[in-house]
């Protein structure tokens, strides 16, 4: 729970529950949630748990902003500054909580905020697919140290100061040997231990909530991510 005032910055009822939190959990989310099945949870229960969420992520905020006018106060201004995460979390998409499960785009897609590098990029928000692994290199290059040539990670630097591009796509694992490959506009997650596979298009079912994978009218774009998926697991020594 947040520490006092934080615990009641977000008044329960006033909060919106997630699209689809009370959908049906599929028996293949269940087996791949090592978490929390939450579909017994009331939903008095789960606002106030949504409501401690958002709390504890502005409490963070708060220390984070403590950290950069420490910086600003002592005029520690040449920094190369980041702000992510390791993973989300479901927080009812799905009717799922915390993390795990069919790698939906709550878990995997975090915040991803860079300071420090380009003045002509500041404010804006970039919809180019990127990796964390992206990350070490990014800091090599802005340190202008060589980036070693084995790295899999693909510096963002160019991307930032807008003299370069970025991925085509970028790639996650899961449990269960899941891997997904994601673009600006669609994803497949494959899973083969579990048999499960799954197609999505992110423009018009950004909530992932219809499979596409195997229909007729995503055929093109169902081989064209398949086609990176072997690229990148062949060329990672990964089956």
């Amino acid at each position: 729970d947040p520490p006092p005032p934080w615990h009641k910055m977000y008044p329960q009822r006033a909060l919106t529950l997630p699209e689809g939190w009370r959908l049906p959990i599929s028996e293949q989310d269940l087996r791949q949630n090592n978490s929390f099945d939450f579909r017994a949870m009331t939903e008095s229960r789960f606002r106030r748990v949504l409501s401690h969420y958002y709390a504890n992520i502005s409490l963070v905020d708060k220390q984070v902003g403590r950290i950069l006018a420490t910086l600003s106060s002592r005029s520690l201004t040449n920094n190369l500054i980041v702000y992510t995460a390791d993973h989300g979390d479901y927080m009812g998409q799905h009717g799922l909580i915390l993390k795990g499960g069919q790698l939906y785009d709550s878990v995997l897609r975090v915040p991803l905020v860079i300071a420090g590098l380009a003045r002509q990029g500041r404010g804006q928000v970039d919809p180019t697919p990127v990796e964390l692994a992206d990350l070490m290199p990014t800091f090599l290059e802005a340190a202008t140290i060589r980036i070693p040539k084995r790295v899999e990670g693909k510096s963002l630097v160019g991307l930032l100061c807008h003299r370069g591009s970025g991925r085509r796509a970028a790639f996650a694992e899961g449990p269960h040997g899941a891997v997904v490959v994601r673009t600006a506009g669609n994803k497949l997650v494959e899973s083969p231990d579990q048999e499960f596979r799954a197609l999505y298009d992110l423009n018009k079912d950004p909530h992932e909530f219809r499979n596409l994978y195997g229909t007729r009218r995503a055929e093109r774009v169902q081989a064209q991510l398949t086609e990176l998926l072997q690229k990148r697991y062949k060329r990672g020594g990964k089956q």
